[in-house]
């Protein structure tokens, strides 16, 4: 067991002891952040492994990546990179792997199987463009897996039939995806570790249709602990979608849109992300909570260049410079930089999964607002898988 930032069913005593983890991580992170010691490293990692991706998305433009860069491709990270990344870094306690398309990889179940056998959970999301491609590769890591990690797969559905094609820009696209979910629920049946959820980004084309989509997903099926929905934001990193989108020309939509999902659905009540979403719609100047990226939290490209979150454009650091150490890495001075505006603010505001989850679980003051939010969730009262 790592972190409830891992997403882990926890119960009872287990839930006592993570949380207790949770806290000791978080008063040492503040000493750091305030007094300088002891040291913390970056314990969530989000490694996007690939920049390749078959969709033709309006809200992200990585798939344009290697369109205008094709020998840019042979500089991403190698398995044996990997292999030696996680070797040296026994400290962490989440680490994510995204693409672009993860499954582009042919190496992603190798990939997926190391993280297994270190103790991590393993899964990410997949856009079900290649279907036939996934449902293979995920029948084999399915039986290669240990059993003793939660394997998750989201799949990404931004509406419903042809307005999910149109934001996704391949034609047929959404029939992949309920064939995927229908697959994906089989094989939950076959193994108890195994979990399909769906995510949805909230965007101007489709925030309208996002309360008919959430009761489309409920009638199939899908656990609402694993309908995962986030605004569209302004990601150079993450999206290459810079001055392509508008966070917040659609805000009071957004909102509304929220509010109807929980008055039809309670289940989507006292959730602290959510609640975070329409607190960043509300007063996008503001951080919604204190970030704690740079310190508990990181961001790595596929060619190894270190960031402290996906919306700032600067690297830095590279991790081969380093021997893949970010004991090492930590120790330069443009971490100490990075951390020190971080600190104060001076970033781009967003609330994002890949950020704010981090940040959630980051510094005493941020635990505590979680444990307050969520408090009738913690206290049993939601069901949550």
């Amino acid at each position: 067991m790592k972190t409830f930032a891992q997403g882990i069913n926890v119960s009872g005593w287990g839930a006592v002891k993570a949380g207790t983890q949770c806290l000791v991580d978080a008063v040492k992170t503040d000493m750091y952040r305030h007094l300088g010691f002891p040291q913390v490293l970056p314990t969530m990692v989000a490694m996007k492994v690939t920049f390749k991706c078959n969709s033709r998305c309006t809200t992200c433009y990585i798939w344009q990546n290697y369109l205008r860069e094709p020998e840019k491709v042979k500089e991403e990270m190698t398995f044996d990179e990997f292999l030696q990344f996680m070797k040296v870094n026994p400290h962490m306690r989440d680490v994510a792997l995204s693409g672009g398309e993860p499954f582009c990889r042919d190496d992603i179940g190798d990939m997926w199987k190391v993280l297994d056998d270190y103790g991590y959970r393993t899964g990410g999301n997949t856009n079900a463009v290649d279907i036939d491609h996934i449902m293979r590769e995920e029948s084999a890591i399915l039986k290669r897996l240990s059993g003793k990690n939660i394997r998750y797969l989201t799949i990404s559905t931004d509406g419903i039939g042809d307005a999910h094609d149109k934001i996704r820009g391949v034609k047929g696209n959404f029939d992949n995806t309920m064939k995927l979910l229908a697959w994906c629920q089989e094989r939950e049946k076959e193994y108890p570790f195994y979990s399909v959820g769906l995510s949805y980004t909230i965007s101007p084309e489709n925030v309208d249709d996002f309360p008919g989509f959430i009761d489309f997903a409920l009638s199939k099926g899908v656990d609402p602990y694993r309908i995962n929905f986030r605004t569209v934001q302004e990601a150079v990193v993450l999206c290459r979608n810079t001055g392509k989108v508008d966070p917040f020309s659609h805000a009071e939509r957004v909102i509304a849109a929220i509010e109807k999902v929980q008055a039809a659905h309670p289940e989507f009540k006292h959730r602290y992300f959510v609640e975070g979403i329409k607190q960043y719609m509300r007063n996008p100047e503001k951080l919604v909570i204190p970030c704690y990226m740079g310190y508990t939290g990181m961001f790595i490209d596929p060619y190894w260049n270190v960031y402290a979150c996906p919306f700032i454009d600067e690297v830095v650091c590279n991790l081969k410079d380093y021997d893949f150490s970010l004991k090492k890495a930590w120790e330069c001075a443009e971490v100490k930089k990075t951390q020190q505006q971080i600190k104060s603010g001076d970033c781009y505001n967003c609330w994002g999964g890949c950020t704010a989850v981090k940040s959630a679980v980051s510094g005493v003051g941020n635990l505590l607002r979680l444990g307050w939010v969520e408090k009738w969730r913690l206290l049993g009262m939601g069901k949550k898988r």
